[in-house]
């Protein structure tokens, strides 16, 4: 009984020494220092601005060129430029005469008093009967009407002309005429005219005489 006893003690001895020793093993691992460790960094030396400048990439802030395109060969223009240029000066044009448009209407609706001052521009006209003739005498509405066209119809005398009037707004192209019925037979064939400093148009047509009667 005394000797298996001794031999389980003896076994429990081997096995406890056998798991102390693979503890030390275990911890001897654990605390022995790596080879890394004893290692020496060696330190880099700092890089100069040159260096750190050309490890920087290159940023690109230009856009591809379309399909086609050259830089050292670019497309002709589709489009001849003398063409372009006349399409611009029409479009320019086109503006200008709209704009025209729209200041003279604004300028009518504005213009109130345009109806008081074409009668006020209206020229009076007076007829008199002398022994051999009629006189007609026409207020012009500027002295400065030089151009004035005189014809007879029968016993229609019919006065027209074209002048330029000047007030406040700037200056406009005005049109005159009138027609009277003059009496009796006249001559046109010795129709004289005469326009005073006054602005004062006469004009002198002769009587057809009794025995020229038409």
């Amino acid at each position: 009984m005394n000797r298996e006893n001794d031999n389980l003690f003896t076994i429990d001895r081997l096995l406890l020494l056998g798991v102390l020793a693979l503890q030390a093993i275990i911890i001897c691992l654990l605390l022995s220092p790596s080879q890394d460790a004893h290692k020496v960094v060696p330190l880099e030396a700092p890089q100069s601005e040159q260096e750190i400048q050309e490890e920087e990439p290159e940023i690109s802030m230009s856009l591809p060129l379309p399909p086609g395109f050259d830089d050292e060969d670019p497309p002709l223009p589709s489009e001849d430029p003398s063409e372009m240029l006349n399409r611009m000066q029409d479009s320019m044009d086109e503006l200008m005469r709209r704009a025209q448009n729209d200041f003279d209407q604004l300028e009518r609706l504005m213009n109130y008093d345009a109806g008081w001052n074409r009668m006020i521009r209206s020229p009076s006209m007076d007829i008199t009967e002398e022994d051999k003739s009629y006189s007609v005498m026409v207020s012009l509405p500027s002295p400065d009407v030089n151009d004035i066209k005189i014809s007879l119809d029968g016993r229609i005398l019919t006065i027209s002309t074209v002048y330029t009037m000047k007030d406040t707004m700037g200056s406009s192209r005005q049109s005159l005429r009138k027609s009277i019925l003059l009496p009796g037979p006249v001559d046109s064939s010795g129709i004289t005219k005469t326009i005073s400093d006054d602005g004062i148009l006469e004009i002198t047509i002769p009587k057809l005489p009794k025995g020229k009667q038409i």
